[in-house]
């Protein structure tokens, strides 16, 4: 019932356009994880304003033919073939190159790959644009300053990369016929294959609209209640948290937080910090009206919720036993949960989609 933020899988967060990055299903995330940061459990109070039956203005949704042919295409240039040219020796835009390389900085090696395929116009490695016009057997030697980001630590120095030309081969990217889908899917009929794009699509469209009216509810909730006390050390714990998060996976990456976030949300490190800060906001926000919905609604857990909530997170979490999860976290951090999951469910049951 907690809605899940990419920065923090387990927290609540609110849309807005705000957010660094909204994983969350609102509605089907039946087991949140446990968080500890303070702004869990924060300080503050709320005075709720009206928070059964908000109305809210329904989201509208639409799968345009733009999206179900470009689902198509990269069906289609996922299931290509390469096949090697043999007509010709030079390098052409578009083409796809297979090479060995290696990349030197100072003369120090710091990266080899054999065998790589190099498509000309991909953009996808610093020196592929300089292979035009190289003939196959040439050792190419191309020095480039260093812009691509799985090289972090040596981003904006020159590197020198010989790049040994083995052949090159040209995409053939298959027609979409019956035989294509029955070869790449479980599908038979092109009309069969193209339904069920225009399906996925539109189940991703409903969930994201679902997603947004219950956000636009959230707000509106916020907007008519009166908060006081919320602490600076509550949100700061937030931002410290998800801050931790993406330290840990650009580490696992192989990268700077800082280069991971340009890469990865296209904004600074700056601006990701101060959109934390206002997600912080609107999560602590939300915590406590959930906590306040328990208590004016008097929601309960039964035994009987109890056990088999912690049950299945036990499970789902990889704990040996649900005595494990329940020693881990302590019995009131689920009990929370487990209302604040009743009290999303009030609230989302409430709604009015105008």
């Amino acid at each position: 019932g907690q809605s899940g933020s990419l920065l923090n899988p387990g927290g609540n967060s609110s849309d807005n356009n705000v957010t660094p990055g909204i994983g969350g299903d609102q509605e089907n995330n039946d087991n949140p994880g446990i968080a500890t940061g303070a702004y869990w459990d924060p300080e503050g109070s709320v005075t709720l304003g009206k928070y059964l039956g908000v109305e809210v203005e329904k989201v509208s949704y639409e799968v345009t033919d733009e999206e179900i042919e470009a689902e198509i295409d990269y069906f289609l240039r996922s299931n290509a073939e390469l096949l090697e040219v043999t007509d010709r020796n030079t390098v052409e835009s578009g083409d796809v190159v297979k090479v060995d390389y290696t990349l030197s900085i100072g003369g120090e090696e710091i990266d080899s790959s054999e065998g790589e395929d190099v498509e000309i116009g991909g953009e996808y490695y610093d020196f592929e644009e300089e292979l035009i016009g190289a003939f196959v057997g040439e050792s190419k030697t191309v020095e480039k300053e260093i812009s691509d980001t799985y090289y972090s630590n040596y981003l904006g120095q020159i590197g020198t990369y010989i790049v040994n030309i083995k052949a090159i081969q040209t995409r053939i990217i298959p027609e979409l016929t019956d035989e294509t889908v029955a070869s790449f899917t479980d599908y038979s009929t092109v009309e069969q294959y193209r339904e069920s794009v225009f399906n996925e699509l539109e189940q991703q469209k409903i969930e994201e609209a679902q997603e947004r009216q219950v956000n636009l509810m959230f707000d509106a909730i916020i907007a008519d209640s009166t908060f006081t006390g919320i602490s600076d050390a509550d949100k700061q714990s937030y931002v410290d948290e998800m801050v931790e998060y993406y330290s840990s996976y650009a580490t696992y990456l192989g990268f700077e937080l800082k280069d991971f976030i340009d890469m990865y949300f296209n904004f600074s490190y700056e601006e990701f910090l101060n959109l934390a800060q206002e997600e912080a906001d609107i999560v602590i926000k939300q915590n406590l009206i959930q906590d306040a919905v328990v208590k004016a609604e008097n929601l309960e857990v039964s035994d009987q919720e109890y056990t088999d909530y912690l049950a299945a997170y036990a499970a789902e979490n990889s704990f040996d036993s649900p005595e494990d999860a329940e020693n881990e976290f302590g019995k009131d951090a689920f009990l929370q949960v487990i209302l604040r999951d009743k009290a999303y469910e009030l609230l989302v049951n409430s709604m009015i989609v105008k």
